[in-house]
């Protein structure tokens, strides 16, 4: 009974929010996004399309598990409160009327109890005009979502859109406007004819790439470095986020903490310019993070060490400017990049956990991450906590983790 509700629900958002027309209009003509798909939820896409006879187009999703099946139904039944309350029986006729009293749909529900059972829901949009027809074989884990003529998937039709955008783009040699499709693709990177299709053409290949730097907020790999804890099984992709970019140099955090070590080793009054902290990041892990390629690109410039750049809180500490290939957000930088303490929240590495990072004890299982600014006094160092605000550390503290800091010069014949 419970998955024959959340199944009415389901059929109905796609219905509410999608093809829902004005009086008087027509719904089986008239072109409409259905709003909720299970591609859409899933972050996948439907490994089958098939185009019926009449027109209409059913998806099919494979190697759906009934949890997954359960969780979409689950999350379609919080945003469609007026029927949650309803109970419906297993076999039953049910006429919708909106707030007038005005008859908007009905339903036909059908659950075929035996060997293989099969949740099997039709509704009839506007005596029989639109109906979506929702099909769920748990035996074989296959989920059957069908769009009348009139409706689509709107994940799915933008995707097929935008590919067929990159086709033409690249046949008439513009890959600027290839790349702008491709971005515009939900999840291309598991949309199986642009996965192919960038396979044989690494023009585009570089340029998507290249563009990704270009773009505060994305999200990109560059360098390599040990992070799940296996040495055995070669260094991973670093992933980066893009913080800011100007003049053609590209701002790059690290988007988890790579690895934990002091501030400084000793327990002394030091600044970011002596610290061993800085020391180890412009020579040990750039010397293990990038090929020599990958360093042309990786500009070495003047970072600013300046009271402003710290916690006005605490008193001023005088520290020179520092010439860096590889360093550390400072506290004002960190505060003006995320500008909420959930967007400062990190998570380690495996490898940084097993080199002794704290972790909160929580599911979320955040750290702890140096700041390069100075804390509460000069044997201090500002550091993010695990809840994404600033707390002032001894240098010498062993447990909080590292996220590096790069410049790309996005100009360079390397990059």
């Amino acid at each position: 009974m419970k998955r024959t509700i959340l199944a009415l629900l389901m059929i109905f958002a796609l219905l509410l929010t999608g093809i829902a027309s004005a009086e008087g209009a027509q719904p089986a003509v008239e072109e409409k996004a259905a709003a909720f798909s299970m591609g859409d939820y899933l972050h996948r896409y439907p490994d089958q399309e098939i185009v019926n006879s009449d027109g209409s187009v059913t998806e099919v999703f494979t190697g759906i598990t009934l949890e997954e099946h359960d969780a979409f139904l689950a999350f379609l039944a919080a945003q469609t409160g007026k029927m949650g309350s309803r109970v419906f029986a297993a076999d039953a006729n049910f006429e919708y009327k909106d707030e007038t009293g005005k008859e908007r749909f009905e339903i036909d529900h059908y659950e075929l109890e035996g060997q293989t059972p099969i949740h099997y829901v039709v509704i009839k949009f506007n005596k029989d005009q639109v109906a979506i027809n929702f099909r769920y074989d748990t035996a074989a884990e296959e989920a059957r979502i069908t769009y009348p003529v009139g409706t689509y998937d709107e994940r799915t039709r933008t995707a097929k859109t935008e590919y067929s955008n990159i086709v033409s783009m690249m046949e008439a040699g513009n890959v600027a406007e290839a790349v702008q499709a491709y971005r515009r693709i939900p999840d291309p990177l598991i949309y199986t004819p642009a996965v192919e299709y960038m396979a044989g053409h690494a023009e585009l290949v570089s340029a998507v790439s290249k563009y990704r730097f270009e773009v505060p907020g994305e999200y990109v790999t560059f360098g390599h470095y040990e992070q799940d804890g296996d040495a055995a099984d070669g260094l991973e992709e670093i992933e980066w986020l893009v913080l800011d970019v100007k003049d053609g140099v590209s701002l790059l955090v690290s988007r988890y903490a790579l690895d934990t070590l002091p501030y400084n080793t000793d327990f002394t009054d030091i600044t970011w310019e002596n610290s061993s902290l800085r020391a180890w990041l412009n020579g040990d892990f750039m010397n293990a993070a990038f090929s020599d390629k990958e360093k042309s690109a990786i500009l070495t410039a003047e970072v600013d060490n300046s009271p402003a750049q710290g916690n006005s809180e605490y008193e001023a500490v005088e520290s020179n400017n520092t010439q860096d290939t590889v360093f550390l957000l400072s506290y004002a930088e960190a505060w003006q990049y995320f500008t909420k303490d959930a967007s400062r929240i990190c998570t380690p590495t495996a490898y940084a956990v097993s080199r002794g990072a704290w972790i909160s004890p929580d599911d979320a299982k955040t750290c702890a991450w140096w700041l390069r600014s100075p804390g509460s006094n000069g044997s201090c160092a500002m550091r993010v906590s695990g809840d994404g605000t600033g707390r002032s550390a001894f240098v010498d503290y062993k447990d909080p983790a590292v996220r590096p800091v790069i410049r790309i010069d996005l100009n360079s014949d390397s990059f």
